[in-house]
């Protein structure tokens, strides 16, 4: 059980908001599977985020075919002529057929005739295999690069597709955020499997491994708390290179989470001073980020309730009953869209609110005890 850093009431485990007095409690972590890249297209040699088409050819190779064509023809008619020479001359013309089994020569030898047993032809490598141990060496680099905070060599061991979906200037700014919020600390790995033409998030790579990362950081926002995230990440071989390639990789969500982290910190006096202005500057450039964001509404009006602005606080608190997607939430922001309109002096939409609240979640005791003191 923990208590309400606002009002001083008891919290019930798992809820996110007081219920006596809608102060939000925490938003939900955002683990760091989703942290790095982290959201977080088919394997082509030269990766492209867009469809690629096959290189044309150019006018050299051409006329390297066409001259390979006339010398296997020469090499047929002169081998045709010998043949004539030791042989005699045939009684009939033979009729010339196309050989239905024969494999074409790539050597300037004769062609094989039909009725000889053939070989299948060798396929030569024209790249040795990747050593499969090599496969750990961009973990070590992106983790140990968190840690020492060198983020600009985070970023170049990312897959294409990754680096596609953040550009380096918004990854720097991603991660120079969110070191004020986490501060890294150590990480341990060990693989899980390995795979050959692995297809991820419809990138197919040539080869690919699978890692279990353990990587510990102290949270900020909640008073230095040690905290240690368990997630897997793939690393995948690209132009001839081991990369990092994070799964669902949204900069601008990861964004978001980094400023919203930020306004709680302000909002709460969690090891910074408290300044519910600037907590609503970061919450409001959370909703920049993602507009959608019902955690930031929420915390705007709840800040915007303690400044006694009272207009603000409910449109923001009708933002965030609007944008949740679960009727706990919905029912715990009507209660502060109460607690507004009642210190505002407007019982009646006080009274409405409440009894909203307890339609979205009837076990609501804050609003039940609320109705009864009207």
């Amino acid at each position: 059980m923990s208590f309400c850093s606002n009002c001083g009431s008891q919290v019930p485990e798992g809820n996110q908001f007081c219920e006596s007095c809608g102060n939000p409690v925490k938003k939900p972590p955002q683990s760091q599977s989703q942290q790095q890249p982290p959201r977080q297209t088919q394997y082509q040699p030269q990766y492209s985020p867009f469809p690629q088409r096959p290189p044309a050819k150019s006018k050299k190779t051409l006329v390297a075919v066409i001259l390979a064509i006339v010398v296997l023809l020469i090499a047929g008619v002169v081998t045709a002529a010998m043949l004539g020479v030791f042989q005699g001359p045939a009684p009939v013309t033979p009729v010339v057929t196309k050989p239905t089994s024969s494999v074409a020569p790539t050597n300037g030898s004769t062609t094989v005739p039909s009725s000889a047993p053939t070989q299948a032809p060798v396929v030569t490598p024209t790249t040795a295999p990747a050593n499969i141990s090599k496969s750990i060496d961009p973990i070590k680099t992106y983790y140990k690069g968190l840690i020492s905070q060198r983020y600009a060599e985070c970023y170049e061991v990312l897959s294409a597709s990754n680096k596609h979906n953040a550009m380096k200037s918004a990854y720097l700014k991603w991660k120079n955020l969110q070191k004020k919020v986490f501060s890294d600390k150590s990480f341990k790995y060990f693989k899980v499997s390995e795979a050959k033409n692995k297809t991820i998030e419809k990138h197919k790579y040539a080869q690919v491994a699978l890692y279990k990362i353990a990587f510990t950081y102290l949270d900020k926002a909640q008073n230095y708390k040690k905290v240690t995230d368990r997630f897997k990440v793939y690393t995948v071989l690209e132009d001839g290179k081991w990369k990092i390639h994070k799964t669902d990789f949204d900069i601008r969500e990861d964004i978001s989470y980094a400023y919203y982290d930020i306004g709680y910190m302000y909002e709460t006096g969690k090891t910074v001073k408290r300044d519910y202005r600037k907590a609503i500057q970061n919450y409001k450039l959370t909703i920049k980020y993602n507009y959608k964001d019902a955690y930031a509404y929420h915390g705007i009006g709840f800040c915007y309730y303690k400044l006694k602005n009272y207009p603000q606080a409910i449109f923001y608190t009708k933002k965030a009953i609007k944008y949740y997607t679960n009727k706990k939430s919905k029912s715990t922001a009507c209660v502060l869209a109460g607690n507004i309109y009642y210190t505002a002096k407007n019982n009646a939409m006080a009274k409405t609110y409440y009894k909203k609240a307890l339609i979205y979640n009837p076990k609501n005791v804050y609003a039940r005890k609320f109705l009864k003191a009207f």
